[in-house]
């Protein structure tokens, strides 16, 4: 896999930033979900103060690539950093965006290169990009705006020193002054799809529009009758309403809605599932994707006492090991399963 997660915020509300995201720096105010300030008239991740914003843990790496919808708003007063790459707490690389809209890579404080002024649009949205190989000696980095590469170094030394030189943790948005992001992802460059620049992508959010093949869970409401009904909210609700089992190997399947356009490419489908356990002992989840008349389990999560994200990353289809197809998509169900 080289996917490692994606997000649009359009499926939780600020305060459940860190049941999806690894942290969320909420001490700084003005960091929020934007209501309808997405690129298509979805939410958006604004930041208006100083603060390391939302940090994702990802499987140690040499190689990130990323990607984000920008808007800035203005340009900024002082130069920031609105991408950090971290060993743990120890920053290799950031992204900066200067006064005069150019835009500088750093290994830590020392900026490795400098674009021409003017690469990110003051108003509006612009797509940005980023890919670096951290090494002392051999590292290399690139910026792309709108798929056009607007920076790159080769032979560099993108290694912090004193450290292995591997990414753990990637930060966004530690900036200022009401930017608007969208429509983030971030790969590791490893496998055989996913591992180089995905150009400019959509985030968008599907919902359970529909019970599925398997209703094994009792909802909220005492019985197994419509249980997607219970779990579509646009953002969780927790305790509320919810489906549950203690019996192993106990599963739900919803349909979901329709793809709400055709793309030239899916590059991964995300399945999640907010989650909790309710009693002391060990107890762990399972997502299961339903295509092409099968079910194929995810990976067992352990869950925890308190409600978080679960996620499954497919790449590919499993009815098909092939790139999903948007009658794949449409035709699949997702749901929880009962695993330990």
């Amino acid at each position: 896999m080289t996917l490692r997660f994606f997000d649009g915020w359009d499926h939780y509300a600020t305060a459940d930033a860190a049941e999806m995201w690894s942290a969320f720096d909420g001490t700084s105010s003005g960091q929020s979900i934007a209501s309808g300030a997405g690129r298509r008239g979805g939410n958006g991740w604004t930041c208006n103060t100083t603060g390391r914003g939302l940090t994702i843990a990802i499987p140690s790496t040499s190689t990130v690539i990323l990607g984000f919808a920008l808007n800035m708003g203005a340009a900024p007063a002082s130069a920031m950093n609105i991408v950090e790459l971290r060993e743990v707490s120890t920053l290799h690389i950031a992204l900066r965006i200067n006064t005069d809209l150019s835009v500088s890579v750093l290994r830590n404080t020392t900026v490795l290169g400098t674009s021409a002024s003017g690469v990110i649009t003051a108003t509006g949205f612009c797509y940005v990009e980023l890919k670096t190989l951290i090494n002392d000696s051999t590292g290399t980095y690139e910026v792309r705006v709108n798929g056009g590469s607007v920076l790159s170094g080769t032979g560099a030394d993108t290694r912090n020193s004193g450290t292995s030189g591997v990414i753990t943790v990637a930060s966004i948005l530690f900036a200022r002054g009401g930017q608007i992001f969208d429509d983030f992802y971030i790969c590791d460059g490893a496998g055989s799809v996913n591992n180089d620049f995905l150009g400019d992508r959509r985030v968008d959010a599907y919902f359970p529009s529909a019970n599925g093949n398997s209703s094994q869970m009792v909802g909220s409401d005492t019985d197994s009758t419509d249980n997607y009904l219970l779990v579509d909210e646009t953002s969780p609700n927790d305790d509320t309403d919810y489906v549950q089992s203690d019996v192993l190997n106990n599963k739900d399947t919803y349909t979901f809605q329709n793809m709400v356009h055709t793309p030239s490419s899916i590059s991964g489908v995300m399945a999640l599932a907010n989650a909790k356990k309710d009693d002391a002992g060990t107890r762990s989840i399972a997502i299961v994707t339903r295509s092409g008349g099968a079910d194929y389990d995810g990976s067992s999560h352990a869950l925890s006492t308190s409600y978080t994200y679960y996620r499954d990353i497919l790449e590919t289809d499993p009815a098909t090991s092939a790139a999903w197809s948007l009658s794949g998509f449409n035709n699949a169900e997702f749901g929880p399963k009962v695993a330990v």
